[in-house]
């Protein structure tokens, strides 16, 4: 694999696999969060069709500016989104650094 020149210094003894595993026991959280994901949609879900009160603010939450138009849902599925992007990230760095 060819090294890809850096702006910021030599990063040749830079090792990813040291950063991933360093955070590994962080990415345990996840699992819990997947295995309670699907209760959590449902009981959203329901609740923004059943609880007058809660829909009406999950409303009124999408004129945030922090919400940039985005529904609830979709701040429940951004940790699966984020999680998802690991391995692609792996894979570009390997293509574009030496072993």
């Amino acid at each position: 694999h060819k090294a890809v020149p850096s702006t910021e210094g030599d990063l040749s003894d830079a090792c990813v696999a040291d950063a991933f595993l360093k955070m590994a026991d962080f990415f345990k959280i996840y699992s819990g969060y997947f295995t309670n994901q699907p209760a959590a949609l449902s009981t959203l879900q329901k609740n923004e069709t059943d609880n007058i009160p809660f829909s009406k603010f999950v409303e009124q939450t999408l004129n945030h500016p922090k919400m940039r138009g985005l529904k609830l849902f979709a701040f429940l599925m951004k940790p699966c989104q984020r999680l998802l992007k690991y391995p692609l990230l792996l894979r570009e760095l390997v293509k574009c650094t030496s072993e």
